[in-house]
């Protein structure tokens, strides 16, 4: 399952939309198994800059 994860990341498109659970979701099958994804990306901080655990809401 480890490697369907990998996969998924790269393209992240693979799996069919899946939007009537969440906006933005994907869906894909994996023998018995229903895998929902989606890949979100919060913040890109540039290396120097301190990350204060305030930007991130919950």
């Amino acid at each position: 399952m480890l490697s369907t994860f990998e996969l998924l990341a790269t393209p992240p498109w693979i799996g069919g939309e899946c939007d009537w659970v969440c906006a933005g979701m994907r869906h894909f099958e994996l023998k018995k198994h229903s895998i929902y994804y989606n890949i979100f990306i919060l913040r890109v901080i540039y290396q120097s800059m301190d990350v204060d655990i305030l930007d991130f809401p919950e």
